[in-house]
């Protein structure tokens, strides 16, 4: 098949950009076309993946071609960067030029509007994703919840979330529509023998206990709790890695670091693009993924961090929260088996949880084996581009 991705793309940091990009790779691997229309090159600079210049046409796996909209823009007034109508150009293009079989978005704004207007001008088959925050916090707005339904309406599947099915109903849409189809991690991209990143270049020592926290700073990512946790266990030999962002969010984590004079045990890098992310988890002693309870920055049930799952797949311990623990597939491992929980807000209880990371390294290193195996009986990779590919099939 020829398909075209309107979505979220490296260097876009984030979930949602990841998931696209290890799909499309898949895809491409079994033959099919993928042709990807984004505003990826337009990303802020807080929010850029670092890729280095040799590493720029991994960008573009096998059969995957990217077009991006550019800087180079005139804008009207009153400003805009009218992501909507120059990605839906840059796809009516790749459509009249590569035979395309069936468009495929993933989150409404801008990328499904851009996708509304493409199903409306060539009636190409269209399988809308949407993400946690389009169904509830966007969906809510007035001035987009119009134009979401008509997504809603016009495309001819959608993969939604667990509160979907009941946004349908309140909104009289086709919930024949919907489609039960969960994400999935490759455990060959994900995998104990990967090469691990080479720390020393930060100054990390080769024994030094390396805590890792993909993501934003952010209430919901729990991240302050994180360092004032830290901050009680600093006479500790040990590091935090935050492979973050930059700005304003993480000078002022850096200020907050130093106030608790715990400053000189955090490690900053850039976000990294997809393929980075497998090497740093396994040069990592344990993954961090404070998060717990989506309140109040989301409605409940909309969100989950898979930084988790990638990091078990690797082989490496996990902390989650335990709002995390209690939903998807987490409901699965089994505490101080295959996974650590901590309670974020119990700054003491986080404190000992890091502690016993650092002052237990055979039970640790057990923990990390016990949760690739619990990623080889529960990820199945295979299967998710297998419906993937006979969802876009039944399109056709």
């Amino acid at each position: 098949m020829n398909l075209l991705f309107i979505s979220k793309y490296p260097p876009i940091e984030g979930g949602v950009s990841s998931q696209t990009y290890w799909l499309a790779k898949a895809l491409g691997e079994k033959g099919h076309k993928v042709y990807v229309a984004s505003n990826c090159w337009e990303v802020e600079q807080r929010y850029r993946e670092q890729i280095e210049e040799n590493e720029l046409s991994l960008l573009e796996p096998k059969n995957v071609e990217l077009f991006s909209t550019s800087l180079d823009f005139r804008s009207a007034i009153p400003f805009s960067r009218s992501y909507e109508s120059r990605i839906a150009s840059i796809a009516l293009d790749i459509i009249k030029n590569y035979k395309i079989d069936a468009i495929y978005s993933h989150y409404l704004l801008p990328y499904g509007v851009s996708a509304l207007m493409l199903k409306k001008l060539t009636n190409k088959p269209w399988l809308l994703q949407h993400a946690g925050s389009d169904i509830t916090r966007l969906f809510s707005f007035p001035q987009l919840k119009s134009i979401f339904i008509e997504c809603f309406n016009n495309a001819d599947k959608v993969i939604g979330y667990s509160n979907t099915r009941q946004k349908f109903i309140e909104n009289s849409l086709d919930t024949n529509k919907l489609v039960p189809i969960g994400r999935s991690i490759n455990l060959n991209e994900f995998n104990p023998n990967v090469n691990p990143f080479d720390f020393s270049q930060y100054g990390i020592e080769k024994d030094t206990t390396v805590f890792t926290y993909f993501g934003k700073i952010s209430g919901l990512k729990k991240t302050y709790e994180f360092v004032n946790a830290a901050s009680e266990i600093k006479n500790e030999d040990f590091k935090i890695v935050f492979v973050t962002e930059g700005g304003n969010h993480a000078d002022e984590l850096k200020e907050h670091a130093k106030k608790l004079g715990i400053l000189d045990k955090l490690v900053f890098m850039p976000f990294v693009p997809p393929w980075k992310v497998p090497p740093i988890m396994k040069a990592s002693t344990c993954i961090v993924c404070p998060e717990s309870e989506e309140t109040p920055y989301l409605p409940k049930g909309t969100h989950g961090p898979q930084i988790a799952r990638e990091a078990m797949a690797v082989g490496k311990p996990v902390i989650i929260g335990k709002g995390v623990k209690e939903k998807g597939i987490y409901l699965k491992t089994t505490e101080n088996h295959n996974i650590l929980v901590v309670d974020s807000t119990n700054k003491e209880d986080f404190a000992d949880i890091l502690k016993f990371v650092i002052n237990n390294k055979e039970k640790i290193e057990e923990i990390g084996s016990n949760a690739r195996k619990f990623a080889e009986a529960n990820e199945d990779f295979e299967s998710y581009i297998k419906s993937m590919e006979t969802l876009f099939n039944s399109l056709l």
